[in-house]
């Protein structure tokens, strides 16, 4: 079945919040929509804002972008080619822009985030997952296990929990502190990458 996009709201908001976000990025806007049909791959290229993931037992995918500016609003664009959603923060020409992502999404889909700046935060996860962060947090909570999970921060926390069971596990960093608290077994079917550039690394069950 071929994916559709939704629109369930489009909201252009030119709101003045003089000295509250970072780089002089005051006004905000934003719009939601929702994409019916089978969508098995969740890829976003973002630049720095943060992104949500919420996984549940629901059958699509919805998001929420929070726009971030100080002179021109950031461009954005999601299509979906076969069953993936492309999703893109293109920004706005200079540095005094970002966009927050909030996706909801089935359990079993998989995501791949890449995008230079801000904290990646997951709940309910279910499918392989691949992260590259340049600077932000990684926290990522899983409901079943994947046979897959990537991740890298150039500088931030990592933080990875996953249901109990046997994992292959490699996890390090060049900075901060590691601390591996699931039954590592070499070779197992679920793989578990974790890398910092100079935060902790938290692989826990």
């Amino acid at each position: 079945m071929k994916a559709s996009v939704k629109g369930l709201a489009i909201v252009t908001l030119a709101v003045l919040v003089a000295g509250c976000e970072p780089g002089g990025s005051n006004n905000s806007s934003g719009s939601t929509y929702e994409i019916s049909g089978e969508v098995t791959t969740v890829t976003l290229t973002g630049r720095g804002g943060n992104v949500t993931l919420t996984a549940s037992d629901s059958g699509s995918v919805r998001v929420i972008e929070d726009l971030r500016y100080s002179d021109s609003e950031p461009e954005t664009s999601h299509n979906v080619t076969g069953s993936t959603l492309n999703l893109v923060d293109n920004g706005c020409g200079n540095d005094n822009c970002y966009v927050n992502y909030e996706i909801e999404l089935p359990r079993r889909t998989m995501v791949k985030i890449q995008t230079d700046g801000g904290d990646i935060t997951g709940r309910g996860l279910g499918a392989d997952t691949t992260v590259t962060t340049a600077g932000g947090d990684i926290d990522l909570q899983y409901a079943n296990s994947a046979d897959l999970v990537d991740v890298t921060s150039a500088g931030g926390n990592v933080m990875i929990k996953v249901p109990s069971g046997p994992y292959d596990v490699d996890a390090s960093t060049d900075g901060g502190e590691r601390a591996v608290s699931v039954q590592a077994v070499a070779g197992s079917v679920h793989k578990i990458r974790a890398r910092s550039g100079g935060g902790d690394v938290t692989v826990a069950s």
